[in-house]
């Protein structure tokens, strides 16, 4: 696969899979032949896919990658933050491929402000430099969209809600929306947790989710809960799963060595870690247990055998010498990517059966999962034993996929007209990625009980 960039002479960076400008622009990516023509595809999205560093920037980077199988690839990302503090718009490779910035606006942060819109009434990015502004209603987003590279578009996909209106505004044969997971569906798990301030912060997201969601050609989910939620609002989608960062088996680790990986301004992380401190750990902490916890909002993190790393650059270095992830999160939307990252690294994971719903079966069958104290205290006993520590830690790298493969295969689908419309099976419709009915999710074996610890590898 050939992958440049256009433009006018201006140095280059290699960044993982893609090239791009050092000051931020639009970037081009050379794809392969679908037939004998190339399709020209366009990528919009508020999450910088360039070196990914969180589970958004890895779903953004598998939906990149699959487009560069499909064709002929731009991207422009629009008020993402990079991993390097980027916050530049990628405005254009050339003066020809590319129309001048709105009047007034500067490059650089200032432009992504600019730039910047909610979803409904609420702004669904934490990112500092972004600016609230007037709800939808009120703005003429048509004059506020930043600028693309001229058509005409086979396909333009959109990477997540906030991309939505933006790419419905670009003309093209086929609109792609890659949702990742139902805002709507994470919402009504709030309110039956009684997290009503959670809640009332995604009020209404679901309406605009589907009413959205129904101008697109089609939707992807990444797991079947969010699939089904979706249907019953009459709106059907497609399972694409999420991916792991990487696939590659670390050398054994001691067991005893606990990590937890996580953004902690997302509730379901904050409470699940409160839950598991308050809980579950006096009892592991008593037994030589060491937690290690790694993500935003772990800074201050301290407590007997507990020790907060913030967030990490690098977590690879974590996991070598960690031998057992725990997730303790006890609901949320989606696919945990935190799980599916531990299985490509070859370490074994005990999670909360409430939170792994959203796993295909094998993968959840993969796991430990667990819904008390008692469970999660001989789980984690048993890894202790070097035989099921290795037999867990070979199972996980064998049920995940690398970022793009069930992405390559449904956009080929798709422009080639092979793979059919998830739309013609009516408010039920959706497939997963393999052409099933989309995978169902397991909790994998919680007991009422709590008699011992549920699921396990086989």
């Amino acid at each position: 696969m050939n992958v440049r960039v256009e433009g006018s002479g201006a140095a280059t960076t290699r960044i993982g899979p893609l090239y791009r400008r050092k000051k931020g622009m639009a970037t081009h990516h050379r794809g392969s032949k679908l037939g004998d023509t190339m399709s020209k595809l366009l990528l919009l999205t508020a999450v910088d896919p360039a070196q990914p560093t969180q589970g958004d920037q890895w779903r953004a980077l598998g939906l990149l990658r699959g487009l560069q199988a499909a064709g002929d690839v731009y991207t422009v990302v629009w008020g993402g933050v990079s991993a390097a503090g980027n916050t530049a718009i990628r405005r254009g490779s050339s003066a020809a491929d590319m129309p001048e910035p709105p009047a007034g606006s500067r490059p650089g942060p200032a432009l992504v402000e600019r730039h910047s819109y909610p979803v409904g009434a609420k702004l669904l990015s934490a990112a500092r430099n972004i600016v609230t502004v007037p709800p939808v209603s009120t703005l003429p987003y048509r004059r506020r969209f930043p600028p693309v590279p001229p058509g005409p578009w086979d396909l333009v996909a959109a990477f997540q809600l906030k991309a939505a209106r933006w790419a419905l505004s670009v003309p093209a044969a086929i609109h792609l929306l890659d949702l990742t997971d139902s805002l709507g569906y994470l919402a009504g798990q709030y309110r039956r947790a009684g997290w009503i301030g959670a809640w009332l912060r995604m009020a209404g997201i679901g309406r605009e989710e589907t009413a959205l969601g129904r101008r697109f050609a089609e939707c992807w989910v990444s797991a079947e809960p969010d699939r089904a939620w979706l249907a019953r609002r009459g709106l059907a989608s497609h399972v694409i799963p999420n991916s792991a960062p990487e696939v590659d088996p670390l050398p054994p680790a001691d067991p005893n060595r606990l990590l937890f990986a996580g953004n902690l301004r997302y509730p379901p992380n904050r409470r699940g870690l409160r839950y598991f401190l308050r809980e579950v750990w006096p009892a592991l902490a008593a037994a030589g247990f060491h937690l290690s916890v790694a993500g935003t909002g772990s800074e201050a993190i301290r407590g007997y055998n507990v020790q907060g790393h913030g967030r990490v650059a690098d977590l690879r270095s974590l996991y070598e010498t960690h031998g057992t992830i725990v997730c303790p999160v006890r609901l949320g939307s989606g696919t945990p990517l935190k799980i599916l990252e531990a299985f490509g690294y070859g370490r074994p994971v005990v999670a909360d059966s409430g939170g792994v719903r959203g796993l295909a079966p094998e993968q959840a069958n993969a796991l430990f999962a667990v819904s008390c104290p008692q469970e999660w205290h001989e789980a984690l006993a048993r890894l202790r034993d070097p035989d099921i520590w290795a037999t867990a830690a070979e199972v996980g790298p064998r049920v995940v996929a690398t970022p793009g493969t069930a992405e390559a295969r449904r956009i080929t689908e798709l422009l080639s007209g092979t793979g059919g419309s998830y739309r013609s099976v009516g408010g039920e419709g959706g497939t997963g990625a393999d052409g099933s009915g989309g995978g169902g999710g397991g909790g994998g074996g919680g007991h009422d009980n709590c008699n011992g610890p549920g699921g396990g590898p086989g």
